[in-house]
């Protein structure tokens, strides 16, 4: 197995894998997603890039693995941009504080990354607001998968209505950390869940959410468990923590 270039992971990945590791690194000399990429000094240059690789071997579930390397920026402008739809798929943010993996959603107030495929993760990636009001920048659709990220608005008007949406999905697994501010103009939530049941998220969120940190709407969820520390701007009875909006979900 290659070696870890960058010594150390936030989330460990396996080197000792049954599928691909792809190499993504916008900033290194020679990348191009023109190679192959399972050389680190011969990387990609786009996390899209790596993406139309795998899904070119036409395999799931293998272990196929996407590591974006220290420093990596992408920026997307587009609804399912990023198209995470190949089964199986794991993507590794490597570094740790700012040099981790920065993706920034501007253009469109639907640019995301789509997560459409069942058993993919994500872990260890920064999204950013290039523009207010995003709706669903790491937005979900599969079962079965995980998301462990950091959320950083911009400013107190530069900021996403959500960074997490949910609809339809099982077994999800979210970890979000989500740096806001006090005063906020488009926030909603952080996370929202839209007919999901068996997910467990752990939040850590600082700022102001108009509705809730996470909230449960339009199809009723079952089987969520919300665990964390937030901050809710000017809200002290713990009512902008969790919100079920449905009204009859089991959380």
């Amino acid at each position: 197995s290659p070696q870890n270039p960058a010594g150390s992971l936030w989330h460990p990945a396996p080197l000792a894998t049954t599928g691909k590791i792809v190499f993504v690194d916008s900033t290194k000399p020679g990348s191009g997603d023109d190679n192959v990429g399972d050389d680190p000094l011969r990387p990609k240059a786009t996390w899209t890039g790596a993406l139309r690789y795998l899904r070119s071997l036409n395999q799931t579930n293998r272990g196929d693995q996407i590591w974006l390397m220290p420093g990596h920026a992408e920026t997307i402008r587009l609804a399912a941009a990023i198209p995470m739809n190949v089964e199986g798929i794991s993507v590794f943010g490597m570094g740790k504080g700012a040099t981790r993996p920065r993706i920034t959603f501007e253009s469109s107030t639907a640019a995301s990354i789509l997560i459409s495929a069942a058993n993919c993760s994500i872990y260890n990636v920064i999204g950013i607001p290039g523009i207010a009001s995003l709706s669903q920048p790491f937005d979900v659709t599969g079962n079965d998968c995980i998301l462990d990220i950091e959320w950083q608005d911009v400013s107190g008007n530069l900021d996403a209505t959500r960074a997490i949406l949910a609809t339809s999905v099982s077994r999800l697994d979210v970890k979000l950390k989500y740096l806001g501010y006090k005063t906020a103009a488009h926030v909603l939530n952080g996370i929202q869940l839209n007919g999901c049941s068996h997910v467990d998220v752990n939040i850590d969120a600082y700022g102001y959410a108009s509705s809730a940190w996470v909230e449960m709407v339009t199809a009723a969820c079952y089987n969520v468990k919300v665990r964390g520390s937030v901050f809710a701007s000017e809200i002290t009875d713990g009512t902008h923590n969790v919100i079920d909006t449905v009204g009859n979900s089991d959380w």
